[in-house]
């Protein structure tokens, strides 16, 4: 009896003190854009943690194999948006590829929160060029 108290408190004691590990879930996006005029938007999802970062990861090809455009003359802007309306971040002007580039949330977001994100080439884009651009972002 003794010796199944010891092993109920350890278990007890095993499991108080684990902590759930919620994994970050990426979404695939791929954009053309051939002004700066045109807007595109992810699909709305839920938000599956409450870190108020989300991440932005743009690669320099596309899943099956056309070369991504951006570059110092062929700007994205992107920005973290909420669902049901309104922005959830400041708007960031990216001109280079970027692995998990994170960026604040301007407001309070938890998990389950609706969020998209809205992107365009940007207004300081000197290239008439269209921009293809493609990667994983993480609300």
């Amino acid at each position: 009896m003794k010796k199944s108290l010891k092993i109920l408190a350890l278990s007890l004691a095993l499991a108080v003190s684990m902590s759930v590990v919620a994994y970050a879930t990426n979404y695939n996006w791929d954009f053309v854009f051939t002004n700066t005029a045109t807007t595109s938007n992810t699909p709305t999802v839920s938000k599956g943690d409450s870190e108020q970062n989300w991440y932005i990861s743009i690669d320099s090809t596309n899943p099956s194999g056309r070369v991504n455009t951006l570059s110092s003359t062929n700007k994205l802007g992107v920005r973290a948006n909420f669902g049901g309306g309104g922005f959830a971040s400041i708007y960031v002007i990216l001109n280079s590829y970027v692995s998990g580039y994170s960026t604040p949330y301007t407001s309070t977001v938890t998990a389950q929160s609706q969020i998209f994100m809205g992107a365009k080439k940007d207004d300081s884009s000197t290239s008439s060029a269209s921009l293809y651009v493609s990667g994983r972002w993480n609300p």
